[in-house]
């Protein structure tokens, strides 16, 4: 890649924080795209796995809605960037993007991060983290839409959990089979697996028991061992349930991840088992040089993917619904 495309790149938010080693190699895995006016960058629903950075043109992104309906939801300019949670989870694309004019830019397919990583641990982590922070912005931000749409409720008050403590079998040889079996375990073998949960909080929660109330922030991030955890936001006799966490998947990501507190109620849909994984540990990972804390943190960013994914759609039934998303956080 050229100094100069190179040195567009260093100017976009999302890389700023990256040293120049890092950027170097994230810059020699990007390939140029052009579009012409009328042409289609991709669609909804279609596979995405790679990252989009607009150098010049526009392009129009709409969703698609009932009746062969569609909703403009705004357009990208030149220092644009879409698609860039592919790079942690291979998704859907949650809208069709289409050239206004002519456009050229730059793509990354998802492979690039496990490139990086052949390269430098390091710099993958950089780029994971910096994408990751992007989504959970992203995530608080699309709750805070919902919440406006709905009202705003007293908060609950928090009940105890049905029981804290070790589940019983944690240790044993079955049990760490099955969580290594798990997805947010993907990319670790069984012993790292163990290492993992070593020293972590297991807790199982009853049907109905509120594990994190709105407006407080959360102590740890729970990760669903068996059972669910469902998020909800609720307003003036009305609710909207945003996340569905079953085996495998985390709750509790806001006030974790980010500063602020949670601003929805996570309750146990079912009897549940969970891994608490406290707060004070998430954020010492983003500091570690320990690869098995760097795979932690990229599956921590990989779940606040999936939870982006289920929040975009009560958004999605809002807008179809004839309420315009966008116009819900203005004033």
């Amino acid at each position: 890649m050229s100094d100069e495309a190179l040195a567009f790149l260093a100017g976009r938010p999302l890389f700023a924080d990256l040293d120049p080693e890092t950027l170097r190699h994230l810059s020699d895995l990007m390939v140029p795209f052009r579009l012409e006016a009328g042409e289609t960058l991709f669609l909804e629903g279609q596979a995405s796995h790679r990252m989009y950075v607009v150098e010049q043109g526009r392009l129009a992104v709409s969703d698609r809605l009932p009746g062969d309906r569609e909703l403009r939801m705004g357009e990208i300019g030149p220092g644009g960037i879409l698609g860039e949670m592919a790079l942690l989870r291979g998704i859907e694309h949650a809208a069709t993007a289409v050239a206004i004019e002519p456009t050229t830019g730059y793509e990354v397919g998802r492979h690039a991060l496990g490139v990086l990583a052949t390269r430098s641990d390091a710099a993958s982590l950089r780029v994971a983290r910096l994408i990751g922070g992007r989504a959970t912005a992203l995530l608080r931000r699309e709750y805070e839409v919902l919440s406006r749409a709905i009202g705003s409720a007293p908060a609950d008050v928090p009940l105890p959990l049905g029981a804290a403590g070790r589940h019983p079998g944690a240790e044993e040889p079955d049990e760490l089979g099955y969580l290594a079996g798990l997805p947010f375990f993907d990319d670790f073998e069984r012993e790292d697996v163990a290492r993992v949960v070593e020293g972590m909080e297991w807790r199982w929660a009853d049907r109905g028991t509120v594990l994190v109330a709105e407006d407080t922030v959360p102590g740890a991030l729970l990760l669903v061992v068996r059972g669910a955890v469902e998020a909800t936001l609720r307003g003036d006799g009305h609710a909207a349930r945003v996340l569905l966490a079953g085996p495998g998947r985390c709750a509790a990501h806001l006030g974790v991840l980010d500063d602020g507190p949670s601003p929805v109620v996570c309750r146990a849909r079912e009897r549940c088992v969970l891994v608490a994984i406290p707060r004070e540990h998430v954020r010492a990972l983003a500091h570690s040089d320990r690869p098995l804390d760097r795979r932690l943190v990229r599956a921590i960013y990989h779940d606040v993917v999936g939870a982006v994914e289920q929040a975009q759609r009560p958004l999605a039934r809002l807008a179809a619904s004839g309420v315009d998303p966008g116009t819900l956080g203005e004033g």
